[in-house]
């Protein structure tokens, strides 16, 4: 389990477009996103949302973002 905070996700998964705090936090409580409340803050797994591939580490830093970004716009998604 890779918890971090959001904004850190968004450094890591939107950073050439970040996401608002807000959208963030509305992903995380509608099960979006994989994550948990601690100490009222919001903390992704990171582990839980790149399974079952991981990205190696000399791919495109925007991939995984692009990857969520797909996933919220699929059928059925949230």
């Amino acid at each position: 389990m890779n918890l971090v905070p959001l904004d850190d996700l968004n450094k890591i998964c939107f950073r050439s477009a970040p996401r608002p705090p807000d959208e963030l936090r509305r992903w995380c409580r509608n099960q979006v996103l994989p994550a948990r409340k601690i100490g009222g803050k919001w903390f992704v797994d990171l582990d839980a949302l790149v399974q079952p591939a991981k990205p190696a580490g000399g791919q495109d830093p925007d991939a995984l973002a692009r990857a969520i970004l797909a996933g919220l716009r699929a059928p059925g998604a949230h």
